[in-house]
């Protein structure tokens, strides 16, 4: 254990703290250690942002001669230039040019930085086109302030898939990162990352269903009729692996086919397809956000809203009475009261039955 303490420990000061850096630089002395670099040694705060021109998001120790004292790495008056892959602009005055005040959310806390836009003249791209091209969302596109880091949006999405974790606990735990003992002071940009965060994980899953290199259109991208029973402007990946005709099924496959395969391989050119329903997603009639809508737009698992509430009113009928089977004893527990109040009173979804992709979901309205 001793052992132990004295390795922890030992990296919590350095024994050449204070001495003269090897830039040679004047008055140039080793007071500055960052806390993100794995293997780091104390340098002046020039050659530290020197250092940091591609690493601009890295915490900072900086020597108040008691002790090293962790602070942002724009209190050293670091700038990030963007449209010049880290580099300074040739056509922007850093001795006069006045830096944005911008907050970041990266993996390793909320930042507080300084930004320089790109002032060249071929730079005729809009602040957040700037912003997005250097691999960070912002907030809005109109003047934005604030942005989050695409490290910090994909581990956020991986968190909720794998560990339920919500955008208010993912922000604390940032939070906590920045600033453990006072958190509290620390920017709390919840709003703008639940919207952000929402827009990117509608943006991906446009991206993996191909969408952006218009596997919809027609021409010359060789995609046009690879999935010619899909749905335009699909955002959902399907069972790749199941049989698809006009995919990896030929499209004129007919009972003659079907005749000829062996029966100990008939399961290859076979579609499983499982229903299940959940009749614990309930949604209650409460008031919600008038603005709060699909992005999807019925392209995704589920109907169009209004299309499906106008089948509804069309086809929906009366559930009958309860069964007097015994046997069939679920139907004895039902009671329409638990689902009063409720405009959802259940999920039900269809999936692949071999390897558990989803394909399309409905919701209930009239109990079980």
């Amino acid at each position: 254990m001793d052992a132990l303490k004295h390795c922890l420990l030992a990296k919590e000061a350095d024994k050449h703290t204070l001495q003269s850096c090897s830039c040679g630089s004047v008055d140039a002395k080793w007071t500055i250690h960052c806390m993100d670099c794995q293997f780091s040694a104390p340098t002046c705060s020039t050659c530290f942002m020197q250092n940091h021109r591609h690493s601009p998001f890295h915490w900072v120790e900086r020597w108040n001669g008691r002790f090293f004292e962790h602070c942002e790495i724009s209190m050293l008056r670091h700038i990030i230039t963007l449209g010049h892959n880290g580099e300074r602009c040739p056509l922007v005055d850093y001795t006069k040019a006045k830096a944005t005040p911008f907050t970041l959310v990266d993996c390793n806390g909320i930042h507080r930085v300084l930004l320089v836009f790109c002032g060249c003249l071929r730079a005729d791209s809009l602040r957040f086109e700037q912003l997005l091209l250097a691999r960070i969302f912002p907030a809005t596109v109109d003047d934005p302030e604030t942005g989050f880091t695409f490290e910090c949006l994909q581990d956020f999405h991986i968190q909720t898939l794998v560990s339920k974790k919500t955008a208010y606990n993912h922000l604390k735990s940032l939070q906590m990162k920045t600033d453990n003992c006072f958190p509290e002071r620390v920017s709390d940009p919840i709003k703008e990352f639940l919207r952000v965060s929402r827009i990117w994980r509608m943006l991906l899953a446009s991206k993996r269903a191909g969408q952006w290199h218009g596997i919809d259109d027609g021409g010359e991208d060789g995609l046009s009729g690879s999935f010619p029973h899909w749905q335009a402007g699909r955002v959902v990946m399907p069972c790749l692996v199941c049989s698809e005709p006009g995919f990896n099924v030929s499209e004129t496959w007919d009972i003659a086919d079907w005749d000829a395969v062996d029966d100990e391989f008939i399961h290859l050119a076979s579609y499983f397809l499982s229903a299940d329903g959940h009749f614990g997603l309930q949604c209650k009639d409460k008031f919600d956000d008038p603005d709060d809508i699909s992005m999807c737009k019925g392209h995704g698992i589920f109907p169009p809203t209004k299309w499906f509430t106008k089948f509804m009113k069309h086809h929906q009928k009366a559930s009958p009475q309860k069964s007097n089977c015994m046997s069939f004893r679920v139907m004895e527990m039902q009671n329409k009261l638990k689902f009063k109040g409720s405009i959802v009173t259940g999920v039900v979804a269809i999936q692949c039955a071999r390897h558990r992709v989803f394909t399309s979901a409905v919701d209930m309205s009239a109990g079980e």
